[in-house]
């Protein structure tokens, strides 16, 4: 009995060793898509648009000031209309932020068009909305990208359902804009068909693939670690630089989520591709 143990046991390690050396042949970094350019002086500023303190939450107003600002980009949070396009809005209830009520899913993209997106928008809390009636409303991911056409967006899908998918790409592809949108979709049966649907449009990890390479990294596995997406989006507070290389040695841009911009010049140290940032 002992010596089959002793005999099992070298089996298994051999059986790791030769799946280990399998592993380190067989996996190659990620090559780096176009989404973050190859000569830039520090990280990409991706101005989270629903953050200002100037103008109501991801309207034209706030992406104009974002662009003003120096803003490479936006972070917009993306909701599926009834019709099936997706508009930037801080939340699927409307009665937070419109005048109106309901669910952004039971209306059309015309019909929350109509919907006074800054009605709610009280920056200094006096009571006095200065934005309402001033023409701001939700914008469509198709009118953004027209409307700033130099700007990378990271397109944060908000509904896990395969129509998702189809309102995307018609948006991405309407604009010719695959070089310069992030998708971020959560549900991997989902976003594993968007890759295989799009496969040069540019994906962020989904949480739980974020968990796996952070649970590597810990373990000291990531040189066996097969990347999932050329695009990793954690919290400012969960990185390091050790982190950061070990992403970059599987060809892997870390994009970091600021609270504050104070945080930007040690993360753009750290050697981060991008900040999420309030502007």
């Amino acid at each position: 009995m002992r010596q089959f143990i002793v005999r099992l046991v070298l089996f298994l390690f051999v059986a790791l060793v030769v799946f280990g050396l399998y592993r380190l042949v067989t996996i190659r970094p990620l090559s780096r898509p176009p989404f973050f350019p190859e000569q830039h002086a520090g990280p990409l500023r991706l101005a989270d648009a629903g953050r200002s303190a100037t103008a109501p939450p991801y309207t034209l107003a706030a992406l104009q000031a974002a662009q003003q600002e120096g803003a490479d980009g936006f972070y917009l949070p993306l909701w599926l209309t009834r019709d099936g396009q997706l508009v930037a809005a801080p939340s699927a209830d409307l009665a937070e932020f419109t005048n109106g009520s309901g669910r952004i899913a039971q209306y059309t993209a015309a019909e929350l068009a109509a919907l006074d997106a800054a009605y709610r928008f009280d920056p200094g809390g006096t009571g006095t909305y200065p934005w309402r009636g001033r023409g701001q409303r939700l914008l469509t991911l198709a009118e953004i990208l027209q409307a700033f056409p130099e700007q990378r967006v990271v397109a944060d899908v908000q509904a896990a359902e395969l129509a998702t998918v189809a309102a995307l790409l018609q948006a991405v592809d309407g604009q010719n804009a695959r070089g310069r949108v992030l998708a971020k979709v959560e549900g991997q049966q989902l976003v594993e068909a968007l890759r295989a649907q799009a496969p040069d449009l540019a994906t962020a990890y989904t949480e739980g693939e974020a968990r796996a390479f952070v649970t590597a990294y810990r373990l000291r596995l990531t040189p066996f670690y097969r990347p999932a997406a050329p695009a990793l989006i954690l919290p400012a507070d969960q990185l390091s630089g050790r982190l950061v290389r070990a992403a970059h040695s599987r060809g892997v841009e870390v994009i970091a989520v600021a609270t504050e911009d104070a945080q930007v010049q040690p993360l753009a140290a750290m050697g981060v591709a991008a900040v999420i940032v309030g502007l």
